[in-house]
Order: C-alpha cells, then sequence, then structure tokens
C-alpha cells in the first residue's frame, strides 16, 4: 500500500494506562495495522520502520504532546523521517526550519472537528471498525462538556483512529527526494 495514512498516538507515560498507539489506513479508510501498548516513544520509531518495511507506505504523523521531540529525534535514524506529516500552512517555510514542524496538534479547534467528523464516518458505516475502537466507543461519552473516555477507560484508539481520518484530508504526495516533496495531488481528498 503506497498512500497509507498513519497516525501515531505517543505514550505520555502518566499514572493512569497511558498507551502508545499506530493506526495506519488506507484513503478508503480500510484499517490496514493497528498497534496499541504502553511503549517508549523512541522504540514506537521501531514499530513504524517494521510496519514501512512491510510494505506499507504512507504519511506518517505524530501528535505532539510532552513526548513528541523522543520520537521526532529517533526517527531521524530511519529513511522514512522525510514522510512525517507537515502542517499544510507550514509547506511554503525554509525545509531549514521543517524539523520542528512534523507534528499533528490536536487543539480546541481541530478536536471537536476530527471527533465530530469521526463519529458522522462511524455513524454512516464508512468506517471499518476493529474490536479495540468499538471497545473504546463505547466508554467514549461527553464529561464536563468534553468528550473524552469515562472513568477508568481510555481513549487512545479512539482519538488515534479520530486523527487517522483527519489524514486523509491531507494531500496525496506523488513523488519526494529527500529533503522536499516534488509534487502533491490535492484533488484526492476525503471531504
Amino acid at each position: 500500500t503506497e498512500n497509507a495514512m498513519y497516525w501515531i498516538d505517543l505514550s505520555e507515560w502518566l499514572e493512569h494506562w497511558d498507551y502508545s498507539v499506530i493506526r495506519v489506513r488506507d484513503r478508503y479508510l480500510k484499517l490496514i495495522a493497528t498497534y496499541r501498548w504502553i511503549q517508549d516513544p523512541a522504540d514506537v520509531t521501531k514499530i513504524v520502520n517494521y510496519l514501512r518495511e512491510s510494505w506499507i507506505k504512507g504519511i506518517i504523523a505524530p501528535e505532539r504532546n510532552n513526548h513528541w521531540h523522543t520520537f521526532i529525534h529517533a526517527a531521524k535514524s530511519f529513511s522514512w523521517y522525510n514522510r512525517l506529516y507537515i502542517p499544510k500552512e507550514d509547506k511554503s517555510d525554509d525545509p531549514n526550519d521543517r524539523n520542528w514542524q512534523r507534528w499533528w496538534l490536536t487543539n480546541l479547534v481541530t478536536r471537536p472537528m476530527m471527533l465530530d467528523e469521526h463519529k458522522e464516518l462511524i455513524k454512516n458505516k464508512q468506517l471499518e471498525m476493529d474490536e479495540e475502537l468499538q471497545k473504546e466507543c463505547y466508554t467514549f461519552i461527553i464529561k464536563n462538556s468534553k468528550p473524552q473516555a469515562d472513568d477508568s477507560c481510555n481513549d487512545d484508539v479512539v482519538m488515534a483512529d479520530a486523527i487517522c481520518c483527519q489524514m486523509l484530508k491531507t494531500p496525496q504526495y506523488n513523488s519526494w527526494n529527500k529533503t522536499q516533496v516534488i509534487s502533491v495531488n490535492y484533488d484526492d481528498e476525503l471531504y
């Protein structure tokens, strides 16, 4: 698969069980690979590399959180480092400054949008669901006016999958070299 979307939610090593999650979908929302475990962010790069060597190519988007720098630093040793997601508005920036722009940022604007769109995909049966996603959806509630996991539950897979679906809105890279994207197809967007 050449046009997969990788989403990576890195474990923040919090008091409760916080998992590193990788969700990989193709541009038709088919789930290709999934990984969920309490894992050091640097070791997550080795799992991504294993998936890439298994011929699952695509754009890789780590969420920027407290351990994002560890993942980015370790990712520099792999050939797929230049396939890390760069937000669309940053593509014209100086290529030498791009190293610290390789992330997906979940914030007050992107979080509700991605969760609403993810919910619609599930509701309209456009999204292939696996057991882990179904289990977390059952315990994903509105608490304190915010959609999140119920007490003693996790939402790592829900969040990772929602952002993986957002990656489908990004351009499809037709070709690239070590330093820059050669051509981009913005016509192949989901929304």
